[in-house]
């Protein structure tokens, strides 16, 4: 196989990998260093398996130009509303008396509830959105898990890009 056609294989491998490394020090964190994951970092880490899976049609699909496409495609989407999701989660970290994470009845908050009990060392929901309790570098976990979502939606534009030029 040529380079030019396992760089967007490379690419989807990468998002396939990246989310569950994360949704695996996610659940590190929790456990051996008691970090409370509170109901937004649940959705991202939710957000994480989309993006895995997105990833892994785009693996199994490759040789599909219209399912590739469509894998980058969801990859990108999946990884932008992760985004939104990590940025007005920092918006509550810097302004956590003017907002709030949600009153416990809309639906996403259910189904955070919901995971919680089905898979608690991933999806329980113990902590408050507004909570900055950890950092590496200066940065706290919801930095990080914004620039994953964006580095992750950076992958899906260049596997487009990448699969637009070779065909």
């Amino acid at each position: 196989m040529n380079q030019r056609r396992s760089f967007p294989r490379l690419l989807f491998a990468t998002a396939f990998v990246v989310p569950l490394l994360l949704l695996g020090f996610g659940a590190i964190l929790t456990t051996f260093y008691h970090v409370a994951a509170c109901p937004l970092c649940i959705v991202q880490r939710l957000l994480y398996l989309m993006v895995s899976l997105a990833a892994l049609g785009g693996l199994i699909w490759y040789r599909s130009r219209q399912l590739t496409i469509a894998s980058a495609i969801a990859v990108f989407a999946v990884s932008a509303g992760g985004a939104g999701v990590a940025g007005y989660q920092k918006y509550l970290q810097l302004h956590p008396f003017t907002a709030t994470c949600g009153d416990g009845s809309s639906w996403w908050e259910r189904l955070v509830a919901w995971l919680g009990n089905l898979l608690p060392i991933l999806f329980k929901a113990e902590g408050l959105c507004s909570d900055d309790t950890w950092s590496l570098f200066g940065l706290s976990i919801v930095d990080w898990s914004l620039a994953a979502f964006v580095g992750l939606a950076l992958l899906a534009v260049l596997a487009l890009l990448f699969r637009q030029i070779r065909t």
